[in-house]
């Protein structure tokens, strides 16, 4: 489970017939037996920043807030902000050139896994793909970061674990919740890693290099849409609601 600090904690069981009512009377005594007897705050602006930038399915999950339109306008106020949402967006745009070369590379090395010219092109490819993936990281974690310090400042969220955080924000701007997401996220990603083992297994003759490349192209995959595509149509959905400059 994820938690901002590792103290007593209740976590709402998966798939099962639980009453919100109950479940949220159990938290809140949680939250009292956490701030009353152990003294402590369940969250604060320095843990929360740092669970962000440490455990990616909650990254993802404040990149889809940090991109609904109400957020932006909120933030873009700021010169400084504004110009990092444009130049998160240059970057994309370049990863989403390399990365096509990428998957044709990968599709020719499932052909022809003895071109060592391809490996060699590969390499360089994920290489450039990597560097501006972690320039995007940085501009992103830039601007959570302004919205996790405009957001403690208006509201008290110490006695608040993460997961009641994330509900209180997909409340407050109308997105999808940090629960939800992280259940789709992890539906996705055994949906398409299952087809491609599938794939490697039983249509495709077994063999090492190739079950290798098919799964780490499927890895890879999954890191284009959720570091591009994803970010693509959030873009598009706050461009349609956006007021012209």
């Amino acid at each position: 489970m994820r938690q901002i600090n590792k103290y007593v904690t209740i976590k709402k069981p998966q798939n099962c017939c639980v009453d919100n009512t109950i479940y949220n009377n159990m938290m809140h005594m949680n939250n009292i037996i956490n701030k009353n007897f152990l003294n402590i705050d369940l969250s604060s602006p320095k843990a929360l920043k740092e669970t962000i930038k440490n455990d990616s399915d909650v990254f993802f999950w404040f990149l889809v807030l940090i991109l609904n339109d109400r957020v932006r306008e909120k933030l873009e106020s700021s010169q400084g902000i504004k110009r990092k949402y444009k130049k998160l967006f240059t970057y994309i745009n370049i990863l989403f050139l390399i990365s096509i070369p990428s998957l044709f590379s990968c599709a020719r090395l499932y052909i022809f896994h003895e071109s060592l010219r391809t490996w060699i092109f590969l390499c360089l490819l994920l290489s450039l793909y990597f560097f501006f993936k972690k320039q995007i990281r940085v501009a992103l974690l830039t601007i959570v970061n302004e919205f996790i310090d405009t957001a403690y400042k208006e509201r008290s969220f110490e006695n608040l674990s993460l997961y009641q955080i994330g509900e209180f924000f997909a409340s407050e701007y109308k997105t999808i919740s940090l629960v939800e997401f992280l259940n789709k996220r992890l539906s996705l990603q055994a949906t398409v890693l299952f087809i491609a083992f599938f794939f490697a297994t039983f249509i495709h003759p077994i063999n090492f290099i190739t079950t290798v490349l098919i799964m780490a192209a499927a890895l890879f995959i999954l890191d284009i849409y959720f570091t591009i595509i994803h970010i693509w149509v959030l873009q598009f959905k706050t461009n349609n609601l956006q007021r012209p400059e």
